[in-house]
């Protein structure tokens, strides 16, 4: 499909690490074979992500950007 530009995923700070590598693959998915220039991937909550094991990047770091 031409045009896409985003896709867009959101969950709160409580999503499991299983949930969270789901949707990661998903997003993965639209970028790779619907050809969308970026994927987004939004946690809200009160909590810091960082203090949360399942909001860490493949790498074991936090992302914010």
């Amino acid at each position: 499909m031409a045009g896409n530009f985003a896709v867009i995923e959101v969950k709160c700070e409580h999503a499991g690490k299983a949930g969270i590598a789901k949707d990661l693959e998903t997003l993965s998915f639209f970028v790779n074979e619907f050809g969308y220039q970026r994927a987004i991937y939004l946690i809200y909550g009160d909590a810091d992500p960082r203090a949360s094991p399942g909001c860490r990047s493949e790498h074991g770091e936090s992302r914010r950007d």
